[in-house]
């Protein structure tokens, strides 16, 4: 019955639920990973970067032709990070100083935290902007 009624909310308010038993297995779990780029700020860096570089369309259209399977993820990194060869520094400063946060995510940080559990932050690159974002939310780990 718990499972029907859950499933019904996640399907009414477009979330995911995940029930686990509960045992001392599940309880000695204590560390969450989350992903940064439109999970924990609402955008992509990688984005955001061309667009200040002027190669916004450029990026972004090899970025849905790995979606699209048609290159793998390394060949496209390559292929949008040497778009952006040259960028000034001031550039990821503006970045970080515009990242919109996703509603809930430093409730979400300081509840977990409360709680007991580590915290990560992981992102395909672009290690100032993470360790920014973990900074601010208070995560204890950034992986780049």
């Amino acid at each position: 019955e718990l499972k029907k009624e859950l499933l019904q909310l996640s399907k009414r308010y477009g979330v995911d639920v995940a029930l686990q038993p509960e045992t001392l297995f599940r309880r000695s779990k204590r560390l969450i990973v989350m992903d940064m780029d439109s999970t924990l700020i609402q955008q992509e860096v990688i984005e955001e970067l061309a667009r200040h570089a002027g190669v916004f369309e450029k990026v972004q259209d090899i970025t849905h032709r790995a979606m699209n399977g048609e290159l793998d993820f390394n060949q496209s990194l390559f292929a949008r990070c040497g778009l952006l060869k040259g960028i000034s520094v001031d550039v990821f400063k503006h970045v970080i100083a515009n990242l919109k946060y996703t509603e809930g995510a430093h409730f979400l940080a300081s509840a977990l935290k409360q709680l007991g559990y580590k915290l990560a932050v992981i992102s395909g690159g672009f290690t100032p902007v993470t360790e920014h974002v973990k900074s601010v939310l208070g995560l204890d780990y950034a992986f780049t």
